[in-house]
């Protein structure tokens, strides 16, 4: 077929005999022939291009809806700016500007045709005439449509399943051979510094097959740091990281201390419960205050303290050391798994009365842990007096931290009976806010 003597027409009823996810592929093949061909354009105006394309490859599309909404260019004075602001390229004049923006929004807007309904066919084809014609309008030239037409990866819906970006490339073969190759470069790609983009490439990765791990791994060893950080953030975002555990674990035990932090965060989202043993073991193993942190606050997170309990108990000893650390963040989540496992009331009380002096800084999360009902419960006779020390240390201090734990204290008064002495001590504090609270905590309580 001669696809310049292919009229419109011709055209149109082509592209409605495919699934939707092809046709948004070919609309964004024939914009990105012409902003390269034609235009030569900026970075940032390639990435708005490339977020069209990740439409083809994305597992969750209300995700890429998301993503497309805080990254497409707001206005054509938008795409001047992002053109013109970038060195060795020539600038746009306003009608290209406005050419490359209507565009965009065009097919970003084609490509949400009934995402959130279960619209019939005639709606795709109403929207597929409008964008074909706003792009006929502005002269975007279209492409050669046959290579679109034969590839199909199975209806999972009127949207098709996910096809990875390379399938739609002129240098595609058609026995998909190369798919690996062209997916290694664009892993490699410094625009994969876009984390969500990283998420839809290693999708891309998974579908082309299970058994590349190796390849993966090559692939991440060649990425830049930031392409690196990328894919350890959005590997629980993906089916990928099943069969791609060595290369976390290769994360975990690597000297970089951010690879570290985002290979125990990615195993937090992929399934903590399955990797409880591994992230417990990072919690307590790791030389670096930051990658301990991350993994305790995944513990936290997720409920490890009933679903692990006998695992956390026999580290309670490392625990109670964590909690004294100087770091307020890494110290109080410490003492926060402490308090929800820790039996001994006695032994409780002395770790809270140490930590409260160690570090002041974490009064909020501090009052927190005690008015815990569970944690509240154990403390039996012990409450009382941990909540006087509260007020006799911040009692006469002004900043927002204190004020808000003694809020907290006047506001508790209602349902803690033995805090009405500490709460009508609250009545003639020096700030009205924690005066009003306590006073109408008083008024309720009786």
């Amino acid at each position: 077929m001669d696809q310049q003597s292919l009229n419109f027409e011709e055209l149109y009823e082509n592209l409605c005999g495919v699934l939707q996810r092809t046709r948004v592929a070919y609309l964004v093949s024939c914009l990105d022939a012409y902003a390269h061909s034609t235009l030569q354009v900026s970075p940032k105006i390639d990435h708005a291009i490339t977020i069209l394309w990740s439409f083809t490859s994305f597992r969750d599309l209300s995700k890429w809806e998301d993503l497309m909404l805080s990254r497409l260019p707001e206005s054509p004075s938008q795409i001047m700016q992002w053109q013109n602001g970038s060195t060795g390229i020539s600038s746009l004049r306003k009608n290209e500007a406005d050419k490359l923006y209507n565009s965009i929004r065009s097919i970003a807007n084609f490509a949400r045709t009934n995402l959130y309904a279960q619209g019939n066919e005639k709606t795709f084809r109403d929207a597929l005439s409008d964008v074909l014609t706003t792009m006929s309008k502005l002269n975007i030239p279209f492409q050669p449509v046959e290579r679109f037409l034969d590839i199909t990866d199975g209806e999972d819906d009127a949207w098709g399943n996910p096809i990875p970006q390379c399938r739609f490339l002129p240098d595609a073969l058609s026995d998909g051979s190369n798919e690996l190759a062209l997916l290694r470069g664009q892993l490699c790609s410094k625009s994969l510094k876009d984390q969500e983009l990283a998420a839809y490439s290693l999708q891309a990765f998974h579908d082309v097959g299970p058994d590349i791990c190796a390849d993966l791994q090559g692939a991440f060893n060649e990425a830049s740091m930031e392409v690196k950080m990328a894919v350890l953030y959005s590997l629980g975002e993906t089916q990928i990281a099943e069969n791609c555990y060595s290369l976390l674990e290769s994360a975990l035990t690597s000297e970089k201390l951010e690879l570290r932090v985002g290979a125990v965060k990615a195993l937090g989202k992929l399934d903590p419960d399955k990797y409880a043993a591994r992230i417990i073991a990072v919690a307590f193993n790791d030389h670096d205050t930051p990658v301990r942190r991350s993994a305790l606050e995944i513990i936290m997170e997720n409920n490890f303290c009933s679903t692990h309990r006998i695992e956390l108990q026999r580290r309670i000893d490392d625990l109670e050391k964590i909690a004294m650390e100087k770091d307020p963040n890494t110290s109080s989540t410490a003492l926060w798994i402490f308090s929800n496992i820790c039996t001994d009331p006695e032994r409780l009380d002395s770790v809270l009365k140490s930590a409260f002096r160690v570090n002041d800084q974490f009064l909020v999360v501090y009052q927190n842990i005690v008015l815990e009902p569970a944690i509240y419960d154990r403390l039996a006779r012990h409450r009382v007096e941990i909540f006087k020390r509260i007020l006799e240390y911040y009692g006469k201090v002004k900043n927002p931290e204190s004020l808000l734990v003694l809020s907290n204290i006047a506001q508790a008064g209602n349902w803690h009976p033995e805090f009405l002495p500490l709460v009508q001590q609250l009545t003639s504090h020096g700030d009205s806010r924690v005066q009003q609270l306590a006073t109408r905590s008083l008024r309720r309580d009786r």
